[in-house]
């Protein structure tokens, strides 16, 4: 489906049929543009027929502001699920719950993740980060404009930072060196900093 006017001639599900946002709101939403069931499209396992019905749910996912659950219907007059599909639904449900709370991790740390750039960004300051073998993984746009205009430090071939006088360069090494070393060994680094000429 790639818009709403693909759900014309297939069957759509709802949720309880008494629910403002698994029912009504989206079922109004699609007659607002002309598509009304039982005539453009089907409606499938409609809470009529479930009301009475064999029913397994669990919670997923509860948070602070949001839940999540998993229910699963049998049609009215159904009979009781077995032990082994009861089984096999705590099974899913306990994969579905692990699925959705690595994803609410991720969710968190990518919104770390941009906060901490847009700091960065903002600073006055140049700031460059960089990985475990030196190599430059972030810079923002005042360290850019730094290495752009000073002629003295240069950005070379695989992301390394670089003074192109070959003492200060050395120096700059060293620097960069200790300073991960001092985050391995979760110490901390008291170097002196390295002051570049303004020419070569």
């Amino acid at each position: 489906i790639n818009n709403i006017t693909d759900i014309k001639k297939k069957a759509v599900a709802w949720g309880d049929k008494a629910s403002t946002s698994s029912h009504l709101i989206p079922k109004s939403m699609l007659a607002d543009k002309g598509l009304f069931a039982g005539k453009d499209y089907k409606e499938f396992l409609k809470s009529s027929e479930l009301n009475h019905g064999p029913v397994f749910g669990t919670i997923l996912f509860e948070g602070s502001f949001s839940c999540s659950l998993l229910a699963i219907f049998r049609d009215k007059g159904g009979a009781p699920f077995k032990p082994e599909v009861l089984d096999i639904c705590n099974r899913f449900g306990t994969h579905l719950s692990r699925a959705i709370r690595i994803h609410h991790h991720l969710l968190s740390a990518r919104d770390s993740h941009y906060r901490l750039q847009q700091a960065l960004e903002n600073t006055a300051s140049g700031v460059a980060l960089l990985d475990e073998s030196g190599r430059v993984i972030f810079a923002n746009q005042e360290a850019g404009r730094v290495c752009q205009q000073h002629p003295a430090l240069t950005l070379g071939s695989g992301g390394y930072l670089l003074a192109t006088n070959r003492e200060q360069n050395r120096l700059l090494g060293h620097l960069i060196r200790n300073a991960v070393d001092a985050c391995n060994s979760n110490s901390r680094c008291y170097d002196k900093p390295v002051s570049l000429p303004l020419r070569h």
